[in-house]
């Protein structure tokens, strides 16, 4: 990660360095922990693995080719560090009762973020939310050609939705 720049961060996790230490501090990762088979990372470290993951749609044994891990490892740190985000801030998807969650639920705050959004150009004044749509090709299958052809992109393919 030390060896990394800005732009190398960026185009392997969506995130720019700044924020990737920035969001490892807010979700109070810890500074160092150790995998099952004895591995040592940063919290930082496994948190740039995790977003790695999910930015590339590739097999473990790809990252390993670029960093000092091997899949097991990877996998390992991937897990544990989901494992700890999971366990120490699940109430944010599950309680919306709970103080965090209401304050940045709150009608105030989503106003806030609608009016934000607008005053960068969008022309709806309630947008608080996009859709992510993530196109992937598939081979040209024998059942359900039809639903699985994307006119768009003149292609057969499966789309993945979230808001």
């Amino acid at each position: 990660l030390k060896s990394l720049t800005d732009n190398d961060v960026y185009h392997l996790t969506r995130f720019t360095l700044q924020d990737l230490k920035r969001t490892s501090k807010l979700l109070d990762l810890p500074p160092t922990f150790s995998t099952l088979s004895g591995a040592r990372l940063s919290g930082e470290e496994a948190f740039f693995l995790v977003l790695c993951r999910l930015a590339w749609p590739t097999r473990l044994e790809t990252l390993a080719i670029f960093f000092p891990y091997s899949p097991g490892t990877i996998l390992e740190a991937v897990n544990w560090i989901l494992s700890f985000i999971y366990q120490n801030w699940d109430f944010l998807l599950h309680d919306f009762n709970s103080r965090l969650a209401s304050e940045h639920l709150s009608t105030t705050k989503l106003d806030l973020f609608a009016s934000k959004i607008h005053a960068k150009g969008a022309p709806l004044k309630a947008c608080w939310g996009f859709i992510d749509c993530t196109i992937r090709e598939i081979c040209r299958p024998t059942r359900w050609q039809k639903e699985c052809y994307n006119g768009y992109k003149h292609m057969h393919a499966v789309k993945y939705s979230a808001v």
